[in-house]
C-alpha cells in the first residue's frame, strides 16, 4: 500500500518538504534532482514523501537468486545500496523520530525566512513588474511580511536559522537572479504564478509541519496567524493570475 507520512522528523521531513517546494517557491527555486533522496510520486502533491510499504505480516520475496537472509538477521537490517543508488541517500525516521531536534525557535527561524523571502521577492517585483496590479500585490506583499517579521523579533521566542531556513534563502537568492532576466509581461506572469505555488506549499509546510512541530501555545498562536495570512494572500495571487490570462 502507500503511505503519505508528513508529520516524520522535522529535521528530514522538512528537507524534503523544502526540496518540494523548491519546484515551485516563485516557480524557479527548483531543488536539485535527487536532493535529500526523495521524490514525490507522480499524481502527489508536490513535497508529500510518499513511502511504499508491504501489507501487514508478509516480506516481499526476494529477487531470483538473491541470497536468503541470514538465520537470525532481523527483518529492516541495513543492506548496502543498489548499483546505481546514490550513496547517502536520506532515509525516513520513524514517526516523531527527530521530533525533539525542531524546536519552537526553529519554527519560527523557518517563518522568518519564508518572510524574508517574499520581502525580497515583492520589493523586486514592486520595480519590474510591469502590471500596475502585480506592482501593488507585490508591495502589499512586501509590507505585510515586513510587519511580521516585526512582530516575530519581539515575540515570545528569538528564532533560529536552521537547514531548512538556509535552504530556502539559498533557493530564494537562486530564484530572483533568474527572474531579474526576465521582464514585461514574462515576468509578472512568472511572477505571479510562483506566488501561487509558493503560497500553496507554505500551507502544507505549515500544516504538515510547522504547527505539529511548536511547542508552546504561544508558537501556535503566532504559526496560525501565519497562516492565515498566507492563506489570504494565496487567493489574491489565484486571482492575479486569472486575470493576467485574460490580459486584464
Amino acid at each position: 500500500m502507500t503511505t503519505n507520512r508528513r508529520n516524520d522528523g522535522p529535521s528530514t521531513t522538512l528537507l524534503a518538504l523544502a526540496c518540494g517546494a523548491g519546484l515551485l517557491l516563485l516557480t524557479t527555486l527548483g531543488c536539485a534532482s535527487g536532493s535529500g533522496g526523495t521524490t514525490a510520486a507522480a499524481g502527489d502533491k508536490a513535497g508529500t514523501v510518499v513511502v511504499k510499504t508491504s501489507p501487514a505480516g508478509t516480506e516481499p520475496p526476494p529477487a531470483e537468486g538473491a541470497p536468503a537472509t541470514a538465520p537470525g538477521t532481523e527483518t529492516g537490517t541495513a543492506t548496502q545500496p543498489a548499483p546505481g543508488t546514490e550513496a547517502g541517500a536520506a532515509t525516513q525516521p520513524a514517526p516523531g523520530a527527530q521530533a525533539a531536534a525542531f524546536e519552537d525557535a526553529d519554527v519560527l527561524g523557518v517563518l522568518r525566512t519564508v518572510n524574508a523571502s517574499e520581502v525580497k521577492t515583492g520589493q523586486l517585483a514592486a520595480t519590474k513588474a510591469t502590471s500596475p496590479q502585480v506592482r501593488q500585490f507585490a508591495q502589499q506583499l512586501t509590507t505585510e511580511h515586513q510587519q511580521a517579521n516585526q512582530q516575530l523579533a519581539a515575540g515570545p521566542v528569538p528564532p533560529r536559522d536552521n537547514s531548512l531556513s538556509q535552504l530556502i534563502d539559498q533557493q530564494v537568492n537562486a530564484a530572483i537572479e533568474r527572474l531579474n532576466g526576465l521582464s514585461g509581461p514574462d515576468f509578472d506572469q512568472q511572477y505571479v504564478h510562483g506566488q501561487v505555488q509558493m503560497h500553496e506549499q507554505v500551507l502544507q509546510l505549515i500544516d504538515g509541519q510547522l504547527l505539529p512541530a511548536a511547542q508552546t501555545a504561544e508558537v501556535k498562536q503566532v504559526v496560525d496567524g501565519m497562516r492565515q495570512a498566507v492563506a489570504q494572500h494565496l487567493q489574491r495571487a489565484q486571482q492575479l493570475e486569472a486575470e493576467l490570462r485574460l490580459g486584464r
